[in-house]
């Protein structure tokens, strides 16, 4: 049973791992065809686990045409044969109306032929490390959301640059030639105020509510280019960090004043 390993504190879920481990034992010669593997009992006594998440795992493999099983007798290999689709990585911000759209149009491209698997660190830098470490050798692509206002190259570092796509953020201390599609997020909101300055200017404060919570993402970037348009144009401007009452009663004046020059 060496050949199998779990770790039921990881992220990974252990069906995934326990399935893994015996493509990887077949892969490497440790399984030949009749080889019997361990029963579920067995698996769910060494790892205190449930007999539903290797029973999971077990089955997968059966469909896939790897293993057999055998009324008494238990699962054994019934091919070494391994056809492997594609494998894709997703890591994404948290759970939006946006990343669905994204997902739906991401997995109607790739087609039916590859397995992508959609993750979320919800801005956690610590469970956006353990994801990437856990997820190394056991995917084709690795596509990266790397939500985060410090640098994580030293994370993104360890997937191979051929293997590597970064979406919508850059991760400016990241080196290497590795696939990439973002958002100028300090430029694009600068061009979109300096395009509107004359709906801007006819306001006295401007009000930029930046959340400090989890719930949102909002890129330093956007505040540098939203702070330089108002610094060249000399508007007065406040910057909240949070939705406060008095920063509502704010939004809602500021949402009547434009209420009333329409």
């Amino acid at each position: 049973m060496n050949f199998i390993s779990i770790n039921t504190a990881g992220i990974t879920p252990i069906y995934e791992q326990i399935r893994e481990s015996i493509v990887s034992a077949i892969g490497q010669g440790v399984l030949r065809e009749d080889d019997r593997i361990p029963s579920i009992n067995s698996l769910c006594s060494q790892y205190g686990i449930s007999p539903g998440t290797v029973i999971k795992a077990y089955d997968e493999l059966c469909r896939s045409g790897i293993l057999g099983s055998k009324r008494g007798k238990g699962y054994y290999i019934l091919s070494t044969r391994i056809t492997r689709q594609l494998n894709i990585f997703v890591l994404f911000d948290r759970i939006s109306a946006y990343k669905e759209v994204l997902y739906d149009s991401f997995h109607h491209h790739i087609g039916p032929d590859a397995s992508v698997q959609v993750f979320f660190h919800h801005y956690d830098h610590e469970r956006f490390r353990m994801m990437i470490e856990e997820s190394m050798g056991k995917y084709n692509f690795y596509v990266i959301m790397p939500h985060f206002n410090h640098d994580v190259s030293d994370i993104l570092e360890k997937i191979p640059a051929d293997k590597l796509i970064i979406i919508d953020k850059t991760v400016t201390g990241l080196k290497g030639n590795y696939a990439s599609i973002a958002q100028n997020f300090r430029d694009d909101i600068y061009q979109a105020l300096k395009g509107g300055l004359d709906l801007v200017k006819k306001y006295n404060r401007i009000l930029f509510v930046k959340s400090t919570s989890r719930f949102q993402f909002i890129p330093d970037g956007l505040i540098r280019g939203f702070e330089k348009t108002i610094a060249q144009k000399r508007v007065t401007y406040d910057l909240e960090r949070q939705m406060s009452g008095a920063v509502l009663l704010k939004c809602s004046e500021f949402a009547q004043a434009i209420a009333d020059n329409i």
